[in-house]
């Protein structure tokens, strides 16, 4: 799998001045409302900004499930889900 295409962070949630939150990279402090993505929902600004922190599991976790005979079912979803975030799909 490629290196990631996308902003790897760590991605935190910032609010603007009325208060909504909005997702920002952490080590940016020149990060602004809208630069990566505008949000409404405290819980969808949660899951965007550990986005990042996933994807990195994901990929720590795949070389132990492909070398375990048991967890087969589950390497299937989680390369495709790798590919969509790299960009390969």
């Amino acid at each position: 799998m490629n290196k990631p295409t996308f902003t790897q962070g760590p991605w935190i949630v910032k609010r603007d001045k009325h208060g909504y939150p909005y997702i920002g990279v952490k080590s940016d402090p020149w990060t602004y409302q809208g630069t990566v993505a505008t949000v409404n929902q405290r819980k969808d600004a949660r899951l965007i900004a550990a986005a990042p922190e996933m994807h990195a599991a994901l990929k720590a976790v795949l070389p132990i499930l492909e070398s375990c005979a048991i967890c087969s079912s589950g390497i299937k979803p989680i390369r495709e889900i790798l590919a969509k975030v790299e960009g390969e799909k």
